[in-house]
């Protein structure tokens, strides 16, 4: 069935990913969808099955179904957002965003909460154009390096990063 072969791939995921004190945490999330539609934090098998039941087959705000689901190490920390666009190689930053990690809205029946087996969804609550500062400068050096390593010569980019 789809879980059982979603949970056989994500398993690996999940297992490789840590805290560093033994704790591991994974975001599941729908491959099409957007702005913070269907994202989870996972801290157990039970929540990662639990998020796959909630968002498999489920209307996405895309207007589509969400068929596909991605597991990803979570990332806890400061999130930016930049916006860019490049030409020949050469890139241009346009918007610089910076905002409080997300909060988190617990979705769960009393029990579940208890044992911990229930995901916990992320919800967007706030972002701000990022002033000048050492951080930001660090920030569009590491992009333009990033848009250099994966090939992006042309065109427009929409980098979303976590630091810790």
């Amino acid at each position: 069935d789809d879980a059982g072969r979603f949970w056989q791939e994500a398993f690996p995921v999940a297992g490789s990913c840590g805290d560093g004190n033994g704790e591991r945490q994974v975001v599941v999330k729908p491959r099409d969808a957007s702005g913070g539609d269907g994202i989870w934090l996972c801290g157990s098998e039970a929540a990662v099955r639990s998020a796959f039941a909630r968002e498999h087959g489920r209307p996405n705000v895309e207007g589509g179904a969400n068929r596909e689901l991605v597991v990803m190490e979570a990332f806890h920390g400061e999130e930016w957002v930049v916006n860019s666009v490049s030409l020949h190689g050469v890139h241009k930053f346009t918007d610089v965003w910076r905002g409080p990690p997300k909060a988190i809205q617990i979705e769960a029946a009393a029990e579940e909460a208890e044992e911990m087996c229930s995901p916990a969804q992320f919800l967007y609550t706030a972002q701000f154009l990022a002033a000048e500062s050492p951080r930001r400068a660090e920030l569009l050096v590491f992009c333009a390096a990033a848009l250099d390593a994966i090939g992006v010569c042309s065109g427009c980019a929409h980098t979303e990063l976590v630091f810790g």
